[in-house]
């Protein structure tokens, strides 16, 4: 359950769930994205 790619985050839909281990220290960037 590996994070999200840049690029897929840009697939996921509004509303839709995530389920992943992100490690927010370690992806400021990707939370933001999110």
């Amino acid at each position: 359950m590996r994070p999200p790619a840049n690029h897929e985050v840009d697939m996921l839909k509004e509303g839709g769930a995530l389920v992943s281990f992100i490690y927010p220290a370690r992806n400021k960037e990707l939370l933001d994205k999110l």
